[in-house]
């Protein structure tokens, strides 16, 4: 299980309280700087919030307090935890497009 419970306020205003259970699916959706990129972030070990807790499967990832300030904080490395930037960008359409039916066909094989 994934449990977050993030707040800062600055420099992006953020507040987060998520439960995630293995095979669960989870969607962070709002309007452009509503903090759905910092809070990804802060899970992957990128940023570090004010205040807050992040536990997967018993083990604390982060964790800090507005008194002792950040008390653990486990590097990107030492989480299990990927992160992919949505840049439309990253590859031309076609490629894209190829590498989903390439995937696809070799799921249903």
């Amino acid at each position: 299980m994934l449990k977050i419970q993030l707040s800062q306020t600055t420099p992006n205003p953020l507040q987060l309280n998520i439960e995630c259970v293995a095979g669960e699916l989870h969607a962070l959706v709002g309007p452009s700087g509503s903090g759905k990129t910092t809070a990804l972030r802060t899970i992957a070990g990128l940023n570090n919030a004010q205040i807050g807790k992040i536990e997967c499967d018993g083990q604390p990832w982060f964790e800090a307090n507005d008194i002792q300030g950040i008390i653990k904080a486990l590097s990107p490395a030492q989480r299990s935890c990927g992160f992919l930037f949505q840049q439309y960008a990253l590859l031309p359409p076609s490629i894209c497009c190829r590498q989903c039916l390439y995937s696809a066909a070799q799921h249903y094989r």
